[in-house]
């Protein structure tokens, strides 16, 4: 659970935040205030939050690996990962094919990366 926090906390009181501060310029300056926080401050800011929060998903998945690879043995789960590999489903090799922005902000790393992260760190 700390490490969740760590990764999600500060994000999540920022997405929290948003709300808050729309309520606040509604109650403040009426609906048009409202409106005008809701277009150009809630809006943005939201988007700009989502695309830091993916990246961490990433990262922390990535971490939930090596703590399962501690807990298991790295052995048996790169095994793991190279079986689903072997079956060849269509939602795993569309995933090595990502690329670009979509790569960036997928909040799963692909198996291939995963697979890579388990043996850099051995």
């Amino acid at each position: 659970m700390r490490i969740v926090l760590r990764y999600f906390g500060s994000i999540m009181c920022g997405f929290l935040l948003i709300p808050v501060g729309g309520i606040l310029a509604n109650l403040i300056d009426g609906l048009p205030g409202g409106r005008f926080y809701g277009e150009f401050i809630g809006g943005p800011a939201s988007l700009i939050l989502l695309v830091l929060i993916l990246p961490l998903g990433k990262r922390f998945a990535l971490r939930m690996d090596r703590w399962v690879a501690e807990q298991m043995g790295q052995r048996a789960l790169l095994d793991l990962f190279k079986k689903i590999d072997s079956f060849q489903l269509p939602r795993i090799e569309n995933a090595k094919k990502r690329h670009g922005w979509t790569l960036r902000l997928w909040p799963i790393p692909d198996i291939t990366k995963r697979m890579k992260k388990l043996t850099d760190e051995a």
